[in-house]
Protein backbone atom coordinates (compact mmCIF):
# COMPACT_ATOMS: atom_id res chain seq x y z
CA UNK A 1 0.00 0.00 0.00
CA UNK A 2 1.15 3.72 -0.85
CA UNK A 3 1.71 6.22 2.14
CA UNK A 4 -0.82 8.38 2.55
CA UNK A 5 0.17 12.13 2.40
CA UNK A 6 -1.52 14.69 4.95
CA UNK A 7 -2.00 18.09 4.25
CA UNK A 8 0.08 19.02 6.39
CA UNK A 9 2.74 17.79 4.39
CA UNK A 10 5.54 19.94 2.38
CA UNK A 11 3.93 20.58 -0.94
CA UNK A 12 5.28 17.64 -3.47
CA UNK A 13 6.99 18.72 -6.69
CA UNK A 14 5.95 17.02 -10.21
CA UNK A 15 9.32 16.44 -10.75
CA UNK A 16 10.48 15.22 -7.17
CA UNK A 17 9.25 11.90 -5.56
CA UNK A 18 6.97 10.17 -8.90
CA UNK A 19 6.62 6.69 -7.10
CA UNK A 20 4.60 8.95 -4.67
CA UNK A 21 2.95 11.28 -6.73
CA UNK A 22 0.80 8.77 -8.69
CA UNK A 23 -1.01 7.40 -5.62
CA UNK A 24 -1.50 10.82 -4.40
CA UNK A 25 -3.28 11.74 -7.55
CA UNK A 26 -5.67 8.78 -7.38
CA UNK A 27 -6.67 9.41 -3.50
CA UNK A 28 -7.68 13.14 -4.42
CA UNK A 29 -9.61 12.26 -7.66
CA UNK A 30 -11.74 9.09 -5.77
CA UNK A 31 -12.31 11.40 -2.46
CA UNK A 32 -12.81 10.53 0.84
CA UNK A 33 -15.35 7.52 -0.21
CA UNK A 34 -14.43 4.28 -0.43
CA UNK A 35 -11.07 5.41 -1.20
CA UNK A 36 -8.57 2.64 -0.18
CA UNK A 37 -10.90 0.05 -2.30
CA UNK A 38 -10.93 1.83 -5.52
CA UNK A 39 -6.67 2.58 -5.14
CA UNK A 40 -6.14 -0.82 -5.21
CA UNK A 41 -7.89 -1.38 -7.67
CA UNK A 42 -6.45 1.41 -10.07
CA UNK A 43 -2.76 0.31 -8.81
CA UNK A 44 -3.65 -3.23 -10.25
CA UNK A 45 -4.65 -1.37 -13.48
CA UNK A 46 -1.62 0.78 -13.75
CA UNK A 47 0.43 -2.11 -13.00
CA UNK A 48 -1.32 -4.46 -15.77
CA UNK A 49 -1.11 -1.36 -18.18
CA UNK A 50 -4.64 -1.95 -18.74
CA UNK A 51 -8.41 -1.88 -17.12
CA UNK A 52 -9.01 -5.46 -16.89
CA UNK A 53 -12.00 -7.16 -14.79
CA UNK A 54 -13.42 -6.93 -11.17
CA UNK A 55 -16.33 -6.91 -9.25
CA UNK A 56 -18.59 -3.85 -7.85
CA UNK A 57 -21.25 -4.37 -6.00
CA UNK A 58 -22.49 -0.61 -5.84
CA UNK A 59 -22.32 -0.49 -9.81
CA UNK A 60 -24.37 -4.01 -10.02
CA UNK A 61 -27.20 -3.24 -7.40
CA UNK A 62 -27.57 0.57 -7.50
CA UNK A 63 -26.05 1.19 -11.05
CA UNK A 64 -28.04 4.49 -11.97
CA UNK A 65 -27.23 6.34 -8.68
CA UNK A 66 -23.46 5.21 -8.42
CA UNK A 67 -22.91 6.64 -11.79
CA UNK A 68 -24.63 9.83 -10.63
CA UNK A 69 -22.50 10.35 -7.67
CA UNK A 70 -19.06 8.82 -9.47
CA UNK A 71 -20.10 11.61 -12.72
CA UNK A 72 -19.99 9.39 -15.00
CA UNK A 73 -22.66 11.18 -16.86
CA UNK A 74 -22.23 9.53 -20.55
CA UNK A 75 -22.29 6.47 -19.07
CA UNK A 76 -25.31 6.83 -17.25
CA UNK A 77 -27.31 8.65 -20.00
CA UNK A 78 -26.73 5.67 -22.12
CA UNK A 79 -27.49 3.28 -19.00
CA UNK A 80 -30.87 4.45 -18.76
CA UNK A 81 -31.88 4.57 -22.35
CA UNK A 82 -30.87 1.34 -22.92
CA UNK A 83 -32.44 0.18 -19.39
CA UNK A 84 -35.72 1.86 -21.02
CA UNK A 85 -35.56 1.31 -24.55
CA UNK A 86 -34.05 -2.52 -24.76
CA UNK A 87 -36.59 -4.05 -23.11
CA UNK A 88 -39.70 -2.33 -24.98
CA UNK A 89 -37.28 -3.09 -28.36
CA UNK A 90 -37.02 -6.93 -27.05
CA UNK A 91 -40.57 -7.25 -26.48
CA UNK A 92 -41.74 -5.97 -29.48
CA UNK A 93 -39.70 -8.15 -32.15
CA UNK A 94 -40.57 -11.04 -30.65
CA UNK A 95 -43.71 -10.52 -30.33
CA UNK A 96 -44.18 -9.41 -33.91
CA UNK A 97 -41.69 -11.41 -35.48
CA UNK A 98 -41.04 -14.59 -33.57
CA UNK A 99 -44.49 -15.18 -31.99
CA UNK A 100 -42.89 -15.68 -28.40
CA UNK A 101 -45.14 -16.87 -26.20
CA UNK A 102 -45.86 -15.11 -22.18
CA UNK A 103 -43.24 -18.17 -21.06
CA UNK A 104 -40.47 -17.23 -23.08
CA UNK A 105 -40.98 -13.11 -22.92
CA UNK A 106 -40.77 -13.52 -19.07
CA UNK A 107 -37.00 -15.39 -19.60
CA UNK A 108 -35.84 -12.66 -21.97
CA UNK A 109 -36.71 -9.96 -19.66
CA UNK A 110 -35.02 -11.35 -16.92
CA UNK A 111 -32.02 -12.39 -18.62
CA UNK A 112 -32.35 -8.71 -20.13
CA UNK A 113 -32.47 -7.81 -15.73
CA UNK A 114 -29.23 -10.34 -15.62
CA UNK A 115 -27.28 -8.36 -18.02
CA UNK A 116 -28.14 -5.20 -16.96
CA UNK A 117 -27.00 -6.17 -13.30
CA UNK A 118 -23.57 -7.89 -13.83
CA UNK A 119 -22.16 -6.00 -16.77
CA UNK A 120 -22.07 -2.78 -14.89
CA UNK A 121 -21.08 -5.10 -11.61
CA UNK A 122 -17.85 -5.99 -13.96
CA UNK A 123 -17.12 -3.10 -16.07
CA UNK A 124 -17.76 -0.27 -13.16
CA UNK A 125 -14.25 -0.21 -11.54
CA UNK A 126 -12.64 0.29 -15.38
CA UNK A 127 -14.95 2.91 -16.42
CA UNK A 128 -13.95 5.12 -13.05
CA UNK A 129 -10.65 3.83 -13.63
CA UNK A 130 -10.48 5.96 -16.91
CA UNK A 131 -12.40 9.05 -15.91
CA UNK A 132 -9.75 9.42 -12.66
CA UNK A 133 -6.98 9.17 -15.01
CA UNK A 134 -8.42 11.59 -17.39
CA UNK A 135 -8.88 14.06 -14.71
CA UNK A 136 -5.28 13.14 -13.07
CA UNK A 137 -4.06 14.62 -16.78
CA UNK A 138 -6.00 17.66 -16.82
CA UNK A 139 -4.92 18.36 -13.25
CA UNK A 140 -1.43 17.97 -14.18
CA UNK A 141 -1.25 20.05 -17.14
CA UNK A 142 -3.21 22.79 -15.80
CA UNK A 143 -1.43 22.81 -12.15
CA UNK A 144 2.83 23.31 -11.16
CA UNK A 145 3.14 21.38 -7.82
CA UNK A 146 1.35 17.74 -7.01
CA UNK A 147 -0.41 20.13 -4.14
CA UNK A 148 -2.09 22.08 -6.71
CA UNK A 149 -2.99 18.72 -8.89
CA UNK A 150 -4.35 17.17 -5.46
CA UNK A 151 -6.71 20.36 -4.56
CA UNK A 152 -7.80 20.86 -8.04
CA UNK A 153 -8.82 16.70 -8.32
CA UNK A 154 -10.37 17.37 -4.57
CA UNK A 155 -12.67 20.25 -5.55
CA UNK A 156 -13.91 17.74 -8.51
CA UNK A 157 -14.58 14.56 -6.26
CA UNK A 158 -17.21 12.69 -4.96
CA UNK A 159 -17.91 13.74 -1.49
CA UNK A 160 -20.52 12.97 1.24
CA UNK A 161 -22.52 15.46 1.13
CA UNK A 162 -22.98 14.89 -2.72
CA UNK A 163 -24.25 11.09 -1.45
CA UNK A 164 -26.64 12.81 0.45
CA UNK A 165 -28.44 14.77 -1.86
CA UNK A 166 -28.63 11.56 -4.35
CA UNK A 167 -30.22 9.99 -1.43
CA UNK A 168 -32.82 12.49 -0.92
CA UNK A 169 -34.07 12.45 -4.56
CA UNK A 170 -34.47 9.01 -4.34
CA UNK A 171 -36.49 9.23 -1.13
CA UNK A 172 -38.69 12.20 -3.04
CA UNK A 173 -39.21 10.14 -6.33
CA UNK A 174 -40.36 6.86 -4.23
CA UNK A 175 -42.51 9.10 -2.31
CA UNK A 176 -43.90 10.39 -5.51
CA UNK A 177 -44.26 7.17 -6.70
CA UNK A 178 -45.99 5.82 -4.01
CA UNK A 179 -48.35 9.15 -3.50
CA UNK A 180 -49.60 8.57 -7.04
CA UNK A 181 -50.26 4.49 -6.37
CA UNK A 182 -52.30 5.57 -3.94
CA UNK A 183 -53.93 8.12 -5.30
CA UNK A 184 -55.11 5.75 -7.88
CA UNK A 185 -56.09 2.68 -5.71
CA UNK A 186 -57.74 5.48 -3.92
CA UNK A 187 -59.84 6.82 -7.31
CA UNK A 188 -60.78 2.77 -8.12
CA UNK A 189 -61.79 2.38 -4.20
CA UNK A 190 -65.42 4.16 -4.71
CA UNK A 191 -66.89 2.46 -7.67
CA UNK A 192 -65.53 -0.89 -6.20
CA UNK A 193 -67.73 -0.16 -2.88
CA UNK A 194 -70.41 1.40 -4.91
CA UNK A 195 -70.27 -2.09 -7.02
CA UNK A 196 -70.54 -3.98 -3.92
CA UNK A 197 -73.39 -1.78 -2.72
CA UNK A 198 -75.45 -1.99 -6.13
CA UNK A 199 -77.41 -5.02 -5.11
CA UNK A 200 -78.66 -3.81 -1.48
CA UNK A 201 -79.39 -0.65 -3.06
CA UNK A 202 -81.46 -2.30 -5.53
CA UNK A 203 -83.42 -4.65 -2.95
CA UNK A 204 -84.51 -1.47 -1.47
CA UNK A 205 -85.79 0.40 -4.62
CA UNK A 206 -88.02 -2.57 -5.20
CA UNK A 207 -88.97 -2.78 -2.10
CA UNK A 208 -90.11 0.74 -1.94
CA UNK A 209 -91.65 0.16 -5.42
CA UNK A 210 -93.60 -2.73 -4.24
CA UNK A 211 -95.00 -0.86 -0.38
CA UNK A 212 -96.15 2.05 -3.31
CA UNK A 213 -98.44 -1.00 -5.81
CA UNK A 214 -99.41 -2.69 -2.27
CA UNK A 215 -103.07 -0.94 -2.48
CA UNK A 216 -106.38 -2.39 -0.53
CA UNK A 217 -108.32 -5.37 -2.08
CA UNK A 218 -111.21 -3.50 -3.85
CA UNK A 219 -114.27 -5.47 -2.63
CA UNK A 220 -115.53 -7.73 -4.99
CA UNK A 221 -118.33 -6.47 -7.39
CA UNK A 222 -121.12 -8.95 -8.06
CA UNK A 223 -122.21 -9.21 -11.81
CA UNK A 224 -126.27 -8.71 -12.55
CA UNK A 225 -128.05 -11.56 -13.12
CA UNK A 226 -129.31 -10.79 -16.41
CA UNK A 227 -125.63 -9.87 -17.65
CA UNK A 228 -125.06 -12.60 -20.24
CA UNK A 229 -128.29 -12.69 -21.65
CA UNK A 230 -127.99 -8.53 -22.08
CA UNK A 231 -127.14 -7.33 -25.44
CA UNK A 232 -125.30 -4.01 -24.62
CA UNK A 233 -122.26 -5.81 -23.01
CA UNK A 234 -120.06 -8.29 -24.75
CA UNK A 235 -117.41 -9.81 -22.03
CA UNK A 236 -117.20 -7.79 -19.71
CA UNK A 237 -113.87 -8.51 -17.36
CA UNK A 238 -112.88 -8.78 -14.13
CA UNK A 239 -109.82 -8.67 -12.06
CA UNK A 240 -108.32 -12.00 -12.19
CA UNK A 241 -108.13 -13.72 -8.37
CA UNK A 242 -104.67 -13.84 -8.10
CA UNK A 243 -104.46 -9.80 -8.55
CA UNK A 244 -107.04 -9.59 -5.87
CA UNK A 245 -105.24 -11.35 -3.34
CA UNK A 246 -101.87 -9.64 -4.00
CA UNK A 247 -103.71 -6.70 -3.36
CA UNK A 248 -102.67 -5.01 -7.04
CA UNK A 249 -105.38 -3.31 -8.78
CA UNK A 250 -105.60 -4.11 -12.25
CA UNK A 251 -107.72 -1.76 -14.35
CA UNK A 252 -108.47 -3.97 -18.02
CA UNK A 253 -109.80 -1.73 -20.66
CA UNK A 254 -113.09 -2.95 -21.93
CA UNK A 255 -113.53 -4.78 -25.22
CA UNK A 256 -115.32 -2.85 -28.18
CA UNK A 257 -119.08 -3.60 -28.26
CA UNK A 258 -119.87 -4.81 -31.66
CA UNK A 259 -122.76 -2.55 -33.42
CA UNK A 260 -125.80 -3.78 -34.87
CA UNK A 261 -126.13 -4.23 -38.39
CA UNK A 262 -129.10 -2.63 -40.60
CA UNK A 263 -131.65 -4.57 -38.71
CA UNK A 264 -131.62 -5.24 -34.77
CA UNK A 265 -130.38 -8.13 -33.56
CA UNK A 266 -133.09 -10.26 -31.56
CA UNK A 267 -133.76 -9.88 -28.43
CA UNK A 268 -131.63 -12.75 -25.86
CA UNK A 269 -128.98 -12.72 -28.76
CA UNK A 270 -125.19 -11.57 -28.61
CA UNK A 271 -123.60 -9.25 -30.75
CA UNK A 272 -121.56 -11.11 -33.01
CA UNK A 273 -117.80 -10.03 -33.96
CA UNK A 274 -116.33 -9.37 -37.37
CA UNK A 275 -114.98 -12.32 -38.70
CA UNK A 276 -110.85 -11.89 -39.01
CA UNK A 277 -108.43 -14.27 -40.53
CA UNK A 278 -106.98 -16.20 -38.08
CA UNK A 279 -102.70 -15.43 -37.82
CA UNK A 280 -100.68 -19.28 -38.06
CA UNK A 281 -97.56 -19.27 -35.75
CA UNK A 282 -96.23 -22.41 -36.72
CA UNK A 283 -93.88 -24.30 -34.25
CA UNK A 284 -90.37 -23.59 -33.92
CA UNK A 285 -89.53 -27.63 -33.91
CA UNK A 286 -86.95 -29.01 -35.78
CA UNK A 287 -89.99 -31.26 -37.68
CA UNK A 288 -93.25 -30.23 -37.03
CA UNK A 289 -96.48 -32.18 -38.95
CA UNK A 290 -100.00 -30.17 -39.40
CA UNK A 291 -102.89 -31.44 -40.33
CA UNK A 292 -105.55 -34.43 -39.87
CA UNK A 293 -103.62 -37.61 -38.76
CA UNK A 294 -103.16 -39.60 -42.01
CA UNK A 295 -101.56 -42.99 -42.57
CA UNK A 296 -99.57 -43.25 -45.68
CA UNK A 297 -96.59 -43.51 -47.60
CA UNK A 298 -96.78 -40.59 -50.04
CA UNK A 299 -95.53 -37.55 -50.07
CA UNK A 300 -95.21 -33.87 -51.82
CA UNK A 301 -92.15 -32.32 -51.78
CA UNK A 302 -92.09 -28.66 -51.47
CA UNK A 303 -88.54 -28.22 -51.60
CA UNK A 304 -85.44 -27.32 -49.21
CA UNK A 305 -85.24 -23.57 -48.51
CA UNK A 306 -81.66 -22.45 -47.23
CA UNK A 307 -84.00 -19.53 -45.59
CA UNK A 308 -86.00 -20.54 -42.67
CA UNK A 309 -88.44 -17.54 -43.23
CA UNK A 310 -89.08 -18.88 -46.78
CA UNK A 311 -89.73 -22.17 -45.24
CA UNK A 312 -91.93 -20.64 -42.97
CA UNK A 313 -93.97 -18.88 -45.84
CA UNK A 314 -94.75 -22.24 -47.56
CA UNK A 315 -95.57 -24.09 -44.71
CA UNK A 316 -98.32 -21.33 -43.69
CA UNK A 317 -99.47 -21.68 -47.45
CA UNK A 318 -100.35 -25.18 -46.52
CA UNK A 319 -101.87 -24.92 -43.57
CA UNK A 320 -104.31 -22.23 -44.91
CA UNK A 321 -105.26 -24.58 -47.71
CA UNK A 322 -106.08 -27.20 -45.20
CA UNK A 323 -103.29 -29.80 -46.94
CA UNK A 324 -101.04 -31.27 -43.82
CA UNK A 325 -97.60 -30.23 -43.79
CA UNK A 326 -94.14 -30.99 -42.23
CA UNK A 327 -90.75 -28.99 -42.05
CA UNK A 328 -87.89 -30.64 -41.07
CA UNK A 329 -84.06 -29.19 -40.70
CA UNK A 330 -81.50 -31.02 -42.69
CA UNK A 331 -77.84 -30.63 -43.07
CA UNK A 332 -76.79 -30.98 -46.73
CA UNK A 333 -73.42 -29.77 -47.44
CA UNK A 334 -72.57 -29.03 -44.19
CA UNK A 335 -75.13 -26.19 -44.55
CA UNK A 336 -78.78 -26.31 -42.55
CA UNK A 337 -81.48 -26.29 -44.73
CA UNK A 338 -85.30 -26.61 -44.24
CA UNK A 339 -87.30 -29.31 -46.20
CA UNK A 340 -91.38 -28.77 -46.45
CA UNK A 341 -93.27 -31.34 -47.54
CA UNK A 342 -96.84 -32.31 -47.53
CA UNK A 343 -98.35 -35.86 -46.43
CA UNK A 344 -98.62 -38.26 -45.95
CA UNK A 345 -101.27 -39.71 -48.37
CA UNK A 346 -102.99 -42.96 -48.13
CA UNK A 347 -102.85 -43.41 -51.74
CA UNK A 348 -101.00 -42.24 -54.97
CA UNK A 349 -104.24 -40.41 -56.04
CA UNK A 350 -104.66 -38.39 -53.41
CA UNK A 351 -100.85 -36.94 -53.36
CA UNK A 352 -101.76 -36.47 -56.91
CA UNK A 353 -104.70 -34.22 -56.45
CA UNK A 354 -102.66 -32.33 -53.57
CA UNK A 355 -100.01 -31.93 -56.07
CA UNK A 356 -102.52 -30.15 -58.02
CA UNK A 357 -103.82 -28.11 -55.39
CA UNK A 358 -100.11 -27.12 -54.42
CA UNK A 359 -99.00 -25.88 -57.69
CA UNK A 360 -102.49 -23.57 -57.46
CA UNK A 361 -100.92 -21.89 -54.54
CA UNK A 362 -97.62 -21.29 -56.74
CA UNK A 363 -95.43 -23.96 -54.82
CA UNK A 364 -93.26 -26.11 -56.15
CA UNK A 365 -94.56 -29.68 -56.21
CA UNK A 366 -92.99 -33.49 -56.86
CA UNK A 367 -94.70 -36.73 -55.76
CA UNK A 368 -92.05 -38.56 -53.91
CA UNK A 369 -92.40 -41.75 -51.16
CA UNK A 370 -91.45 -42.72 -48.13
Amino acid sequence: MFPDHTANQAPIALDKFPDLALPALYRAAIGPRQTDYYLKRFTQFESSGKAGLSWNWAAGALTFNWMLFRKLWLPAVIYLLSAVMLPLLLLGVGRLLWHWQPMTETGALMAVIVVFFVAPAVLGNGLYYRQCRAAIERAIQSSPTLEDACQTLAAQASTGQRLQRIAMVNALVLALGAALAFRLLDFSAPQEHADENAPALAGKAASAAAAVTRLPAPAPVSAPENAASSPAVSGSAVSPPAAVASGVVATVAPEPVAQPASSPAPMGSVASQPDTEPTLTPPPAPAATAGPAVHGDHYVNIGLFADPDNARRAYVKLIKAGLPASREVLVVRQQKVTRVRSGPYASRKQAQAATARIKALQLDAVLAKR
